[in-house]
């Protein structure tokens, strides 16, 4: 799960970055003692790049390479912080070479433990909800939403989208939504004050179940969300067993 976490945010950054041109990405793994073996993630993009003094801040929490990122792109710079913190807990690395106007690679390498594939018979079995509902998702992220999109596709959701927090207060005050999924980063208004400003309103509305969408997922942190109005929570990247599992105990709990 924290690799899948690890590879999502490179993924994400890469294609955040490269407007045009190729993104790559190269896994490898190499047995080591037996039962062990190296794993290698390369994801290599022809993106903007970065130059040295740029990439001496890139691992540092709340930082991002240059003061116009986050203006143009948005994010707080907490996710190749968070990845290369999970990493170093797994006894492993991540590097990047870059060069300014020619792209990126970054590489993790980890040493894991080598285990059979599940038989088919005690894979998780596929998840559904129960009648179709309308959930409104809050999220800035177009990649996010496509996402989003493809998971509940087929489920009977009718799903739709508003891109920041007060978007979404305005959607939850005209239109009925049984759920909302709330991403907390956002521009213009984040997740926290749109749900706040959700549970002010009258009727309905304030009522609605929210669940929080954070990669925040220590218990202090989803316990934070509980106090400040949301109904669950479900960290990133996301799980599609967790996801149908949160939003099923949300409704239930609202009627």
């Amino acid at each position: 799960m924290r690799i899948n976490q690890v590879l999502l945010n490179l993924l994400s950054n890469a294609i955040k970055f490269t407007d045009e041109g190729t993104i790559k990405v190269a896994v490898a793994a190499q047995r080591r003692d037996p039962g062990r073996a190296l794993l290698t993630i390369q994801v290599a993009d022809s993106g903007l790049g970065m130059s040295e003094a740029q990439i001496s801040k890139l691992f540092e929490r709340f930082s991002q390479a240059d003061g116009s990122i986050s203006r143009r792109y948005g994010g707080t710079g907490l996710g190749l912080a968070i990845s290369r913190r999970l990493i170093d807990l797994m006894g492993g690395s991540i590097t990047v070479e870059s060069e300014v106007g020619r792209g990126s690679c970054f590489t993790v390498t980890v040493e894991l433990d080598v285990t059979e594939p599940a038989e088919e018979s005690v894979r998780a079995p596929a998840v559904s909800l129960a009648q179709p509902i309308r959930i409104l998702l809050a999220e800035d992220n177009p990649a996010n939403r496509e996402l989003m999109d493809a998971l509940l596709k087929d489920t009977g959701v009718k799903l739709s989208f508003a891109a920041d927090g007060a978007e979404a207060v305005e959607m939850v005050t005209r239109e009925a939504f049984d759920l909302v999924l709330m991403d907390i980063q956002m521009p213009v208004m984040d997740g926290v004050s749109a749900t706040q400003a959700i549970r002010r309103l009258s009727g309905r509305a304030a009522s609605i179940p929210i669940i929080a969408l954070s990669a925040n997922v220590l218990p202090g942190q989803v316990q934070q969300y509980a106090e400040q109005g949301f109904s669950g929570h479900v960290g990133k990247p996301i799980n599609v067993g967790a996801l149908f599992a949160a939003i099923s105990g949300a409704l239930e709990e609202a009627d």
